[in-house]
């Protein structure tokens, strides 16, 4: 396969050798050596054997609680086996977990030909998160069961967003900060759901501002930061809500995305049609519609699905897709663009 430097739009003649000297000296602001050689050696066989899409859909699956038994399960709620069979199904697939807050970065570091998901748990049910006698997570919580897997996929990281309400959370009156602790320090992501579940269409801007406010104040103290990631109370946004966030209704804190009570996989964060304030989810389960039906979709239609370079610095895409890749958006990263067909790729400057 030929490869081709291309600086500027893609298929920008390159005849002009002092426009390609200006964009190559531009390049070499955002690009370092060793990812410039990692791509050169790598990308084509990548491109080859795992045609990669990183403008495909992925899926952002909203869970609540656990429950013992399958009989017991609800619309949000899991059996402890049933969790363990749809970690399993997503390895065995190809899915590799990250959380919201990676998947919002741009920065996507799975394997290449491997798929990202969001496992998102809302509302911190004690189901979700306990500790056993021996100082670790038990059997019969999201992450005791999560961590168990890495024994039989040993490539497997455990990680997932838990969007918690406050002053409560894992069923203990205030945050345990020893669990706090042990969620971010093995990966995972603690996040905002407000802190008391109100619905923030029917109650003033004002309430609603204090609502996701107190709550970032709450996770500040854990994680030293004011970017947080939302999921919405019942999934009920006030007038407006993109524009008033975005305008600044949250003064010095900083909502990184906001997760909806979606029914279908979310843009890729490189599209043009991904809004961070507006990211789909997918409700557990097994019915029309619910997790089963979307990884069926995407395996019986694989264009549909993101499919990874391998290379976090790196956005590898079909050249028929290219017009809704979102340049803007990534135009002072570090990103390189790479753009494919049967016969050659193109770098492509951000």
């Amino acid at each position: 396969m030929d490869a081709l430097f291309f600086g500027g739009d893609f298929g920008m003649n390159i005849s002009d050798n002092s426009l390609v000297d200006s964009e190559v000296a531009r390049t070499q602001k955002f690009m370092t050596a060793g990812l410039e050689n990692y791509i050169d050696e790598n990308i084509d066989g990548i491109i080859k054997e795992f045609e990669p899409n990183e403008l495909g859909s992925i899926p952002v699956v909203m869970y609540h609680n656990l429950v013992e038994k399958e009989e017991d399960e609800g619309l949000y709620a899991r059996s402890y086996a049933n969790l363990r069979k749809d970690l399993v199904r997503l390895i065995e697939e190809g899915y590799v977990p990250i959380t919201t807050r990676e998947w919002v970065s741009g920065k996507i570091d799975v394997p290449a030909g491997k798929t990202p998901v969001v496992l998102t748990f809302d509302d911190g049910h004690p189901t979700d998160f306990q500790f056993g006698e021996d100082g670790k997570p038990t059997d019969e919580c999201v992450v005791g069961i999560m961590e168990s897997l890495v024994g039989e996929y040993p490539d497997f990281v455990p990680k997932a967003t838990f969007y918690l309400n406050g002053p409560a959370a894992f069923g203990d009156y205030e945050y345990d900060p020893d669990k706090i602790s042990y969620l971010l320090e093995h990966g995972y992501e603690v996040a905002n759901h407000t802190t008391n579940h109100l619905n923030l269409s029917t109650i003033p801007i004002e309430q609603a501002k204090e609502e996701i406010l107190s709550q970032a104040k709450r996770l500040e103290a854990y994680t030293g930061e004011k970017r947080f990631s939302f999921s919405v109370p019942f999934g009920e946004k006030f007038d407006d809500y993109d524009k008033k966030i975005k305008e600044g209704l949250l003064g010095d804190y900083y909502m990184i995305s906001s997760v909806n009570v979606g029914w279908c996989p979310t843009y890729s964060v490189y599209s043009k049609d991904f809004n961070e304030l507006s990211i789909d989810r997918i409700t557990c389960g097994e019915d029309d519609f619910e997790l089963y039906y979307w990884l069926d979709d995407l395996k019986n239609n694989p264009e549909k699905r993101f499919i990874s370079d391998g290379i976090a610095s790196a956005i590898t895409i079909p050249s028929s897709l290219y017009e809704n890749y979102d340049r803007e958006r990534f135009l002072n990263t570090e990103n390189r663009v790479i753009v494919y067909d049967d016969e050659t790729y193109k770098i492509v400057n951000p």
